[in-house]
């Protein structure tokens, strides 16, 4: 297995606290399956892998990380 770990800092996220949680949430929602430790994720895909799966990852997360922007969006403009 290999290891990958994202931490998530940005201005937008500044604010919010559980982030990853979010971002773990959006993940799962995907058949993801990552660590999420405060604001690091933590990914750990196969070391052996097809182009197709490859593609596959990236656009789960992807997908999980712009699902994430928006949550953060709403619960800003909540908090406005």
């Amino acid at each position: 297995m290999g290891f990958i770990v994202l931490l998530i800092s940005c201005p937008l996220f500044k604010h919010f606290r559980s982030v990853g949680s979010i971002f773990g949430t959006e993940c799962e929602k995907r058949g993801m399956l990552i660590r999420v430790a405060g604001d690091s994720i933590m990914l750990s895909p196969p070391l052996i892998m097809t182009p197709n799966e490859v593609e596959e990852i990236i656009s789960k997360f992807g997908d999980a990380l712009k699902a994430t922007e928006e949550r953060i969006g709403e619960l800003k403009s909540r908090k406005n």
